[in-house]
């Protein structure tokens, strides 16, 4: 059985929670850049991406502090594209998705 590297893990679990917490204010962003008469559904939808961010970054916390890590106070970098239609702001949720699925 394989050692386990406790500094590259809390090193790992951290980034994660970066990007967590900055799918939270992503997300964030998205719900008050909507608009139109379908908004409603769709804001309700990027909020709880949002708090599914804030859950899986403090679950992330609570697993490096088990592990005597310090959880960080930093956030992931986020690129502002300016793009507020619908179908950008998904294209933009697809790919934090599935770069937060390669990071777990």
């Amino acid at each position: 059985m394989q050692e386990l590297d406790h500094q590259k893990t809390i090193d790992i679990l951290n980034s994660i929670m970066e990007f967590e917490l900055a799918g939270v204010v992503r997300y964030t962003h998205y719900s008050l850049m909507v608009t139109g008469p379908n908004r409603i559904p769709i804001v309700a939808f990027f909020k709880a991406q949002a708090a599914e961010s804030l859950l899986h970054a403090q679950q992330v916390g609570e697993i490096l502090t088990g592990l005597e890590g310090h959880p960080t106070l930093r956030i992931a970098p986020m690129e502002e594209t300016f793009k507020h239609n619908v179908k950008d702001i998904l294209q933009e949720s697809l790919s934090h998705e599935k770069k937060a699925l390669d990071m777990y």
